[in-house]
């Protein structure tokens, strides 16, 4: 993947091949046995007569491709596409793997031609094969029903935006169908909402889940919220503080207020009074010119 660093993972490759796994990677590949025959390209599968083609290509940094001052990057992927390609056969089933940012995964709301420093790639550079899977986005989607692409979309959620419900996707090399079978036991990132701390405490306790605390009552004690910081079961506390909520007008407040504001934003707790003094303080002493040093 673009996160990646695709040496490092590669240096377990002969371990792994021991075990009948084949990684993809910088190393060099090669493996031939009886029903297996593998190289850095992808690998073919023999089984009761049938034949499984796999054309493998790890995320293609600019290095892997070599990329030079000038190439285009989505031809140069091309390209390489292409290339690998050349094992698929007439008689045989075969499927292309990769780790790519395909065009109508994006996010529609934004004009986003990058995710995780990958790039997007149009939808016409992948091959015709029975099957395209895909991965980099984390929910599943179908890219190209033309194309059979998918992506099957991540083991796990990352993020509480994502709520979707996780799966594997198998491919039947017989009859090339698709089907969806849902992971289960995995957790959930699950945003709760609470007014008061023993209620924040109370969903903790019970979740099974992780959570984004949205927090709405009165002000915690920096105790509180290390408390529910320190739960197992907390990813995250967000205040949202009624009070604050109600936009003020903040030429109205003095340079105290305007700090107690800012530390209750940036902590999510009040100010300690000792704190605030020290601030009003230097605060004083600045606005009577005593403040220039330090």
């Amino acid at each position: 993947g673009n996160h990646d660093d695709s040496l490092r993972l590669s240096v377990a490759s002969p371990l792994a091949k021991r075990h009948n796994i084949l990684l993809f990677g910088d190393s060099y590949m090669s493996v031939n046995t009886q029903n297996l025959n593998a190289d850095n390209s992808g690998f073919s599968f023999m089984k009761d007569g049938e034949k499984l083609n796999v054309a493998v290509l790890p995320y293609p940094t600019e290095r892997a491709l070599g990329f030079t001052y000038g190439d285009n990057y989505e031809e140069k992927v091309a390209e390489k596409i292409q290339e690998i390609s050349e094992r698929f056969e007439e008689n045989a089933t075969n499927v292309f793997v990769s780790h790519l940012f395909m065009a109508g995964s994006e996010d529609k709301t934004s004009d986003e031609r990058e995710l995780g420093s990958a790039k997007l790639l149009s939808r016409e550079i992948l091959p015709d094969c029975d099957f395209v899977l895909l991965g980099h986005v984390h929910k599943p989607m179908v890219v190209s029903r033309s194309k059979n692409a998918h992506y099957s979309g991540s083991l796990m959620p990352y993020s509480f935006d994502d709520t979707t419900d996780k799966r594997l996707v198998m491919f039947d090399t017989c009859d090339k169908s698709l089907k969806d079978i849902p992971i289960r036991g995995y957790k959930k990132c699950v945003r709760e909402f609470a007014d008061t701390y023993d209620k924040a405490m109370e969903i903790l306790d019970s979740a099974n889940d992780w959570i984004e605390i949205h927090y709405t009552g009165e002000p915690l004690t920096m105790t509180e919220v290390a408390s529910i910081r320190r739960h197992c079961a907390c990813a995250k506390i967000v205040v949202e503080n009624r009070e604050v909520s109600v936009k003020k007008d903040r030429k109205a407040l003095d340079g105290r207020e305007l700090f107690m504001e800012f530390y209750k934003k940036q902590k999510s707790a009040e100010a300690p009074d000792r704190l605030v003094n020290v601030f009003a303080d230097y605060l004083a002493k600045v606005e009577e010119g005593q403040g220039e040093t330090d």
